[in-house]
């Protein structure tokens, strides 16, 4: 029991120093990129930024109902079947991935249901939100199960560990390429790079800068940590070492350099006007390219292991 409690702690506390850290990346690339000044307020070069931004969220005024307490809940229970390290696994499943999945549709379906206004239309524009978001998830299912179908197994922790010879992106870069897509296409969606109010003054989210405003935007970093974890479990060889770099220090890299790329990239793309354009770019591309994906993964594990060709 107290392995379990540690466990959950070191876990609580990585999610903390990484949603900090990453908040104030994206705060800094977006003001960069639109040439603003930052906050005013923050002081050794806007490192406090989101510090001050928690506060505010939290001095206003506002309660919060179940389905935003749920929405929390399954932010955080996500992390409990993905692996920290080679150590540091709260729930360890054979069919880990499976249950990831299901926590990963629960946080979009709370999404909606936390959502609350006196207008009718706000509940409606986060539906398409995430229903936008969870069809985006179909392309990146189909290269994940490319990814499953050539390790043999679900179980996330082995998968890392069948990559000590090849890491999986040399056998998977198109499924590898999906997914990034995905990632950038998400963070566009969720609009978690916007910062001026000005410029996209069109988009709408939850109303009010209280908690239940900061659950929803912790929600979707949550959603975008998931993403960038996922494609280094599958794709980068997670936690193994390389060479004479410790495999920690490696993780922590490839995550860094995977989300600096996913913002970097989402802010050079021009602000999206239409879910139509996303809803296109999903089914005429990134649905067809993981299929394809597939199919090749399927034919040369059919050559590998029933004829014997490879």
């Amino acid at each position: 029991m107290l392995m379990i409690l540690k466990k959950v702690l070191y876990v609580f506390l990585t999610l903390g120093i990484n949603l900090y850290i990453c908040s104030y990346l994206m705060s800094k690339v977006s003001a960069r990129v639109e040439s603003r000044r930052g906050y005013a307020a923050s002081r050794f070069g806007s490192i406090t930024y989101p510090y001050f931004k928690t506060i505010k969220y939290l001095s206003k005024q506002s309660s919060i109902n179940l389905w935003d307490a749920l929405l929390f809940l399954f932010s955080i229970l996500l992390w409990a079947v993905i692996p920290i390290n080679a150590s540091i696994l709260i729930l360890d499943f054979n069919s880990g991935f499976v249950v990831s999945i299901l926590f990963y549709l629960a946080v979009l379906a709370m999404h909606v249901l936390a959502a609350r206004s006196r207008y009718k239309w706000m509940p409606d524009h986060i539906f398409r939100e995430a229903a936008t978001i969870a069809s985006l998830f179909l392309p990146v299912l189909i290269s994940l199960i490319s990814v499953i179908m050539i390790n043999n197994t679900m179980n996330l922790k082995e998968l890392v560990n069948q990559q000590y010879d090849y890491w999986n992106i040399v056998y998977q870069p198109l499924g590898f390429l999906v997914v990034f897509i995905v990632a950038v296409l998400q963070v566009k969606v969720w609009g978690l790079t916007r910062k001026n109010v000005t410029l996209y003054g069109r988009k709408i989210e939850k109303e009010g800068n209280g908690l239940p405003r900061a659950l929803s935007r912790f929600s979707k970093y949550m959603l975008l940590f998931y993403i960038i974890a996922l494609m280094s479990i599958f794709y980068w060889g997670g936690w193994l070492d390389l060479y004479f770099i410790d495999g920690n220090l490696l993780l922590i890299l490839k995550f860094y350099v995977m989300f600096m790329l996913v913002i970097l990239i989402e802010k050079a793309i021009p602000e999206i006007d239409s879910y139509k354009y996303i809803v296109d770019i999903n089914w005429k591309f990134l649905v067809p390219v993981s299929v394809f994906n597939f199919l090749l993964t399927l034919i040369f594990l059919i050559v590998r292991k029933v004829y014997g060709l490879i």
